[in-house]
């Protein structure tokens, strides 16, 4: 079905992951209480008193109740989304639900944007000042915009652990004894991130195309510009008419700017937000969603959308 309103619609334009906090947010909490202590109440002072052990106890308690607010957060954000311009004009959508085995729930999505510019077609330029309108990758000014900054720094700063690193770096029972927690870390962090942290400083948003590609469209259109020279020579004098020349010559360079998208749109184009030294560690976020989620999210444009709809559907296949 994915791959049928690609074909229909184009490439999605963005990849969305909701991630639960279901032991902070009141929203599940007070009902979860409320059915543990039928007659009593808990207001969101008292909520936030809550040692850990009693969050944890009244979720286990109640796990139907944080699954399905989580269900329902989801559809209330995205009936938002439609009436808004948070991600731009939202024609279609489509999420799946997963349950991690610690049991906390997330949301992977799909978007597509009617006014999204496609890779391939539009510019790089264009392609980045759109992506700059809706995905921040940087720490917000504490002045300006507090309540975000500090949404940002406790749900968006990515901290390395173990989990994380594609080489795995063991901590030997000597280093465990003799090492500082910061020097724990700092050899924990030597290995190599999967999720790509630190991040590269960008003074602004580009995307980057690899080097192969790069190298088969210059030749695919070295080879599509013979083969106009040689059409035209040849249309010429076969004494056809200036309208039929160029309707053909416009033919041949269509085919050759649909090859191009498709090549593109089938590649890993990176696309790499613009970032300060300071920012290496923060994810993808949008700010509205953010303040509206209050959890932790990653937004991405979506670059291949063949590569976004296998990772969304891997676990059905």
């Amino acid at each position: 079905d994915l791959l049928g309103t690609s074909r229909q619609l184009g490439a999605p334009t963005w990849f969305l992951t909701l991630s639960a906090d279901v032991r902070h947010w009141p929203e599940v909490l007070r009902p979860c209480y409320e059915r543990s202590y039928p007659g009593k109440t808990i207001s969101d002072e008292e909520i936030q008193k809550l040692s850990s052990i009693a969050r944890n106890n009244l979720l286990r308690a109640h796990p139907a109740v944080a699954a399905i607010h989580f269900k329902k957060r989801v559809q209330v954000l995205f009936r938002h989304l439609k009436k808004t311009n948070f991600l731009g004009k939202i024609s279609d959508f489509y999420y799946r639900f997963e349950w991690q085995a610690r049991g906390s729930p997330h949301a992977h999505c799909l978007i597509w944007c009617s006014d999204a510019p496609t890779v391939g077609q539009a510019s790089n330029e264009e392609v980045a000042k759109y992506i700059d309108k809706f995905i921040s990758g940087r720490m917000p000014n504490e002045q300006e915009h507090k309540e975000l900054r500090d949404l940002v720094a406790k749900l968006q700063v990515h901290g390395h652990r173990e989990k994380c690193q594609t080489r795995k770096v063991k901590i030997s029972k000597q280093d465990q004894e003799t090492l500082t927690d910061e020097e724990k870390k700092k050899k924990i962090q030597d290995g190599k991130c999967r999720y790509g942290f630190p991040k590269p400083v960008e003074e602004k948003t580009r995307l980057m195309i690899p080097e192969m590609v790069q190298k088969t469209i210059q030749e695919m259109e070295e080879a599509h510009d013979k083969e106009i020279k040689e059409l035209r020579a040849k249309m010429e004098k076969e004494g056809r008419s200036g309208g039929e020349v160029e309707a053909a010559v416009k033919k041949k360079k269509d085919e050759m700017e649909v090859g191009k998208k498709d090549l593109l749109q089938a590649s890993s184009v990176e696309v790499r937000l613009e970032r300060g030294p300071e920012d290496c560690y923060v994810n993808n976020y949008n700010p509205s969603i953010l303040l509206a989620w209050k959890a932790n999210m990653d937004l991405q444009f979506v670059s291949n959308a063949y590569a976004a709809i296998m990772y969304i559907t891997g676990q059905f296949l």
